[in-house]
């Protein structure tokens, strides 16, 4: 009998004006009404997958649209011949990212990733603080990937001369996604590498008058909130600069680690949040993470290295949410 997946409201409760998935209702019906068969089981949750995009689109207004490819299911209003090249520009930058990351790329098996291009500024808005409460806080004006539920690509507009770097750096992210415990700074700093080597729209190189802000602005516990993530959502300078440093960082490794590329891979895959990475790297790069820091940051005994000790009281409370992108 044909898998047939029922569209029902209240899968889809409304928050914004949009419909966000209950992701655990579903999987409750799906593991109830549908058996081990693992092709039933992709048929489910494609349907599942689509019933949800069909009621953005919905929601969005008539003039948008969903377009398929091969990766991806983009949901946009641009003419055709736009959205046709958009879809493009993504499957060629996965393609890319994945011969890049090498072993290391292994993206959800959740089919296709859905792009949304909401180019309405208060809409986008709108939707993205379903999931950051303050979207203020964040550099979002080049788009984000969510990794709630299904994985979602949002971005403000589809314009691809301002969208490489962008695409580049998210699809980057789309493909770590399955290293659940990668501490923020690794993650950020893989991303943006290789948004470095295919874009070439960012370079872990900083001069001395930014490394004297860099300097000026860490310390015995803006560092800490570097290695917990903290820094990474919090607004201006602190967040821009967390950003560089994870740049800096994850390049002086891949430059310092050389042709040991097995031995890179391993503390990347290695590499957990709970210790920012630390015992990773001493145990395949046989390196301290503070240690490489002295370079940039100048020598001062223990103070760069991570101390997750001190996270609660530096962060003052339970990490959550997504991370920024």
């Amino acid at each position: 009998m044909p898998v047939q997946v029922p569209d029902r409201d209240e899968w889809f409760p409304q928050r914004n004006g949009f419909p966000v998935p209950d992701w655990d209702t579903v999987t409750a019906w799906v593991e109830a009404e549908i058996g081990d068969d693992e092709q039933d089981l992709d048929t489910a949750w494609e349907q599942a997958w689509r019933h949800w995009i069909n009621r953005l689109a919905a929601a969005l207004g008539e003039d948008y649209g969903v377009l398929e490819s091969e990766n991806f299911l983009l949901l946009t209003r641009l003419p055709d011949n736009e959205a046709d090249a958009l879809a493009d520009e993504l499957e060629d930058r996965l393609v890319q990212a994945d011969e890049l990351l090498g072993p290391l790329a292994n993206p959800v098996d959740e089919g296709q990733m859905a792009v949304l291009v909401i180019d309405d500024p208060k809409r986008y808005r709108d939707y993205i603080s379903i999931y950051y409460p303050d979207p203020e806080q964040f550099v979002l004006e080049t788009g984000v990937f969510l990794e709630e539920g299904f994985p979602q690509f949002v971005l403000p507009h589809g314009r691809l001369d301002d969208l490489a770097a962008t695409i580049t750096r998210e699809l980057a992210h789309y493909l770590l996604a399955h290293h659940k415990q990668m501490p923020v700074w690794l993650d950020e700093g893989v991303a943006q590498w290789v948004e470095g080597e295919l874009a070439g729209t960012v370079s872990p190189d900083i001069d001395e008058e930014r490394a004297g802000e860099h300097r000026a602005h860490w310390n015995l516990q803006t560092i800490q909130d570097f290695w917990d993530g903290a820094s990474f959502r919090q607004p201006g300078m602190a967040c821009a600069l967390s950003y560089e440093l994870a740049l800096w960082l994850t390049a002086r490794l891949i430059e310092e680690s050389g042709a040991a590329t097995a031995r890179l891979e391993a503390f990347i895959t290695e590499a957990q949040a709970d210790d920012a990475g630390e015992s990773a790297a001493r145990k395949h790069l046989h390196v301290s993470l503070g240690e490489t820091l002295t370079a940039l940051l100048g020598p001062t005994g223990d103070t760069w290295k991570p101390a997750p000790e001190r996270w609660l009281r530096v962060r003052g409370a339970a990490r959550n949410g997504h991370k920024p992108h």
